[in-house]
């Protein structure tokens, strides 16, 4: 009884929502479940099934037509004696429905497949008669024959896919039978995602059965790239219409693509030689595209590097360490990847940043060939880097982020400011790097120098936007809170004051730097003052961390100081190729430099001003360095020190 009245719910659309509607189905198919058996569900199952596929043939919502494939589909279930008879009844109903109602055709031989899908669930196997499997493959595979419905398509696979997972003695028989019809949608171009998806499902899931016919899978496979190097010799032909031509040996490789997937582990022999020579063939595919533009080129060079990264999985020898990788190979590859950013859109590069930064890419050993090879890879991190697209940027920036933090930790030390990026770029730098601590300053001095050079060019330029000015006059030290009470706080807000920070704490340790380290900090705080207006300096001078940062470089002054004529000493050069003029000149330049920035600071002020602690450092500090073996410094402390300081009115 229950069972009809769940029926003429169905059909009352009147009376009953389509909530109620599908609750109803719900009900019914739980309690088909629990029945067990077709013989305890307390009606007629003919009647039943007539029923319920009358409701998926009349004008209903499609939620609703579904659940009542659902409960068909659990009917079907728990018909072991009589399945059979059930397949009769749903593959001739599904015939009997016209052509344009596709999705109800779709709907009843979903039913058939949810049927095979509980039963291999509940492993109920062994109550279906392995004839009856045979039927419905028969079947099955004629309707694959004459279909041309991407709806009813996938039923079918669905059905497929469920006798090989629970009758693999049955499906074995049909394996090729079934690979022949889903290749041949699959490889079709501008396919739905939909059919692409369960094609791709389809050739994955029977990989037990690759596996037992490999010489099959190389042999479809030697057809895939055949195919697509037919294709784009027919753009060489036909230069007017690519486009078409470009599609298909998309689609072509695609196919070549999911099958190198199925064939990934374990590696035969057979497919470690057909891989080896797949480096050869996309090669040779590229050279013939170096003169063709059109739309679908960025696609096509998508599914080429991604063969060659498939290809670089499957066979472990065959990375960019391997002889048969040369290096003219190797540009090739970096040449395809540019291409394929310069052309397909940011979504799409999104997919293969890992390919090109991520830990486990092949690309990661190029930095161990030639100088080309390293500047052609630097290329094309600079490509994925370029501010076109924030979610590419983003992914890309993480990577690299990542990469830089990795490598820093490998040498066993304890990220362009744009909107967007989190952390800034700036922010990582500045606090997750270790710039200022003493062991990396110490043991790595050559990165800590990189690292500097980095942080303060970043600091004053942008090319998108003047980046040094936005940190000066967003910065918290130069803002009147006060006036600001109703305002978000910029997120540069704080730039300015971490930069004295960082600069002071070097200024104190730099002792520790290399004399061009020590250059390049003064040319940095020299850069930055020298920014400021006159009036935004003389608010920001009394302010505690630009006091800390004055008293920072009297110090320095006191400790590095030369005098107007250095003597000159060959171990003062880093680099044997210098010239004596170039280096004299440099040592100049320099020493200008600092002092200017030590006048602009009114750096001596501190002393002449009377604060005792910087005084009393300071006047130590001269009678140290006079007492000491170094003519030269306290030489250039006499002659850069003001008289002033000395003379009291």
């Amino acid at each position: 009884m229950e069972k009809y009245i769940t029926v003429h719910i169905l059909n009352d659309k009147k009376n009953y929502s389509k909530d109620e509607r599908i609750a109803a189905c719900e009900q019914l198919q739980q309690a088909l479940t629990l029945a067990n058996d077709v013989a305890n569900i307390g009606c007629d199952w003919k009647k039943l099934i007539e029923d319920l596929l009358f409701v998926i043939k009349t004008r209903q919502q499609l939620d609703v037509k579904r659940w009542v494939s659902d409960c068909l589909g659990s009917l079907g279930c728990i018909m072991f004696s009589q399945y059979n008879e059930y397949l009769k009844v749903m593959l001739a109903e599904a015939k009997l429905i016209p052509d344009k109602y596709e999705d109800d055709k779709a709907l009843v031989l979903k039913a058939v497949f949810l049927s095979l899908d509980l039963i291999g669930n509940f492993s109920w196997q062994s109550r279906i008669k392995l004839q009856d499997v045979e039927v419905l493959m028969t079947a099955i595979k004629n309707w694959l024959e004459v279909n041309d419905s991407s709806v009813i398509l996938i039923s079918l696979l669905d059905t497929c896919l469920a006798v090989s997972k629970y009758f693999p003695a049955v499906f074995k028989h049909s394996f090729d039978d079934v690979v022949d019809f889903t290749v041949g949608w699959y490889i079709e171009p501008d396919q739905p995602k939909a059919v692409l998806d369960k094609c791709h499902q389809m050739l994955v899931e029977l990989r037990p059965y690759w596996h037992s016919a490999i010489p099959a899978a190389i042999t479809l496979m030697k057809q895939f790239l055949d195919d697509a190097s037919a294709y784009i010799e027919d753009i060489k032909t036909n230069e007017s219409k690519p486009e078409n031509m470009l599609a298909k040996t998309a689609a072509i490789l695609r196919a070549l693509i999911t099958m190198l997937e199925v064939l990934n582990t374990p590696v035969s022999p057979l497919v470690a030689d057909f891989v080896e020579k797949v480096f050869g063939r996309i090669i040779q595919l590229l050279t013939h595209l170096d003169d063709v533009f059109a739309t679908k080129i960025g696609t096509v060079f998508g599914y080429m590097a991604e063969v060659l990264c498939i290809a670089l999985e499957i066979y472990p020898k065959l990375d960019f360490l391997h002889p048969s990788v040369n290096e003219k190979t190797m540009l090739k590859i970096l040449e395809c990847i540019g291409k394929i950013i310069d052309n397909m859109k940011p979504e799409m590069i999104v997919e293969i940043v890992d390919y090109v930064v991520g830990d486990d890419g092949p690309l990661n050993y190029v930095l161990t060939r030639s100088q080309e090879v390293m500047q052609a890879y630097g290329n094309v991190l600079g490509k994925l880097l370029a501010p076109k697209n924030l979610s590419t940027l983003q992914v890309a920036y993480n990577r690299v982020r990542e990469d830089v933090l990795n490598c820093l930790n490998l040498l066993q030390t304890t990220e362009a400011e744009m909107m967007g990026l989190s952390p800034s770029l700036f922010t990582f730098l500045m606090r997750e790097t270790p710039i200022i601590e003493k062991q990396f300053i110490i043991n790595h001095p050559g990165c800590h120098y990189a690292l500097l050079y980095i942080i303060k060019t970043h600091s004053e330029k942008s090319e998108s936007s003047k980046i040094h000015e936005n940190f000066v006059a967003n910065s918290s030290l130069l803002i009147d809170k006060n006036s600001l009470s109703l305002v978000a706080e910029p997120a540069t807000a704080k730039h300015t004051t971490m930069i004295l920070n960082i600069v002071t704490k070097l200024l104190n340790v730099d002792d520790l730097l290399w004399a061009e380290t020590r250059n390049l900090l003064v040319d940095w705080i020299h850069g930055f003052v020298f920014a400021l207006t006159p009036d935004v300096l003389q608010h920001i001078l009394d302010k505690p961390e630009t006091i800390e940062m004055r008293a920072a470089l009297l110090d320095s002054f006191v400790r590095h100081s030369l005098p107007k004529k250095t003597q000159l000493d060959n171990k003062s050069f880093c680099n044997p190729e210098v010239s004596v003029s170039h280096w004299c000149a440099a040592i100049t330049s320099h020493r200008i430099r600092h002092f200017t920035l030590l006048r602009r600071l009114a750096v001596f002020n501190l002393v002449k001003n009377g604060r005792p602690k910087v005084t009393a450092k300071f006047v130590k500090r001269i009678f140290e360095q006079c007492q000491s073996d170094c003519q030269n410094k306290a030489t250039g402390i006499w002659q850069a020190t003001p008289p002033v300081l000395f003379i009291r009115k």
